[in-house]
């Protein structure tokens, strides 16, 4: 999405195309900018929250599923061209996918 001096915007839009359903229980997301490193989460009680769109099950991400990471109250990104790298683990092994992304 646009990354503004906000603290509310939707940075990220990541699509499981994986054969498995990974439960949030297992499974850590980090953004970093820089030399910050911001955990995002579906409860919303950290500076990234993950919202889900188009799964079945509310406490796991379903092959096919999209989930955006947003700014919780702090400005991850507020630049054009804002460089992010992506750390997404499942029961501490590395879920293979991009691992950097440049949000406008």
């Amino acid at each position: 999405d646009n990354a503004s001096s906000g603290t509310s915007d939707i940075l990220i839009r990541l699509q499981m195309t994986g054969a498995d359903t990974l439960s949030w229980t297992f499974t850590s997301i980090r953004l970093s900018v820089g030399d910050t490193v911001h955990k995002c989460t579906v409860g919303g009680g950290d500076a990234c929250t993950i919202s889900q769109q188009g799964g079945d099950i509310e406490n796991a991400w379903e092959p096919g599923e999209f989930v955006f990471l947003s700014e919780n109250g702090v400005d991850i990104c507020s630049d054009v061209g804002c460089y992010v790298e992506i750390s997404v683990t499942h029961n501490g092994d590395t879920v293979a996918g991009d691992g950097a992304t440049m949000v406008d």
